[in-house]
């Protein structure tokens, strides 16, 4: 009995010990592994499965604070909404740039009217409610990209709607 015993738990052993080998390891921030993993990227046109652009504008987003950075930000009205895109170069890869639709200028900005969501690796893509008509009746309007969301009050990128 007792070799049976010790027989079946040095079998347990073999098998605990290949299994921590040979095994792939446990995804422990429960996201899928990739072997190469790429950083997200938001699609910045608006889905035309929803209807064709019915009207759109794009500004400038200029460098602000010495960021090295400026972009473009594009508006498109499809299917009575408004899709917002952001496309900035020179941004550091991974970091998170909050960013807003603002009521009044770059210079002077009042209250946050929309809030976006972060800028990463360059990009960020958003609906709001509304034509663009719409949207344009509340001109001024400023967007503004933030360095970080522990840093608000700092832009990297700016752009003034009229």
């Amino acid at each position: 009995m007792n070799k049976k015993i010790l027989i079946f738990g040095s079998i347990f052993v073999v098998l605990m010990i290949a299994s921590i080998i040979f095994l792939p390891k446990k995804n422990t921030n429960n996201r899928p592994v990739q072997s190469n993993p790429s950083p997200p990227t938001a699609n910045l046109t608006p889905d035309l499965k929803q209807g064709p652009i019915v009207a759109s504008m794009e500004a400038n987003l200029s460098e602000k604070n010495n960021s090295g950075s400026s972009g473009i930000v594009t508006f498109n009205e499809v299917n009575g909404k408004v899709f917002i895109g952001v496309d900035l170069n020179n941004t550091t890869d991974k970091a998170s740039h909050p960013a807003y639709v603002y009521e009044g200028s770059c210079e002077k900005p009042e209250n946050a009217k929309y809030s976006l969501s972060p800028v990463v690796n360059g990009k960020t893509a958003n609906y709001i409610t509304g034509t663009l008509a719409d949207f344009k009746k509340q001109f001024p309007l400023a967007v503004r990209v933030h360095k970080s969301a522990q840093d608000l009050k700092t832009d990297i990128v700016c752009a003034d709607l009229k």
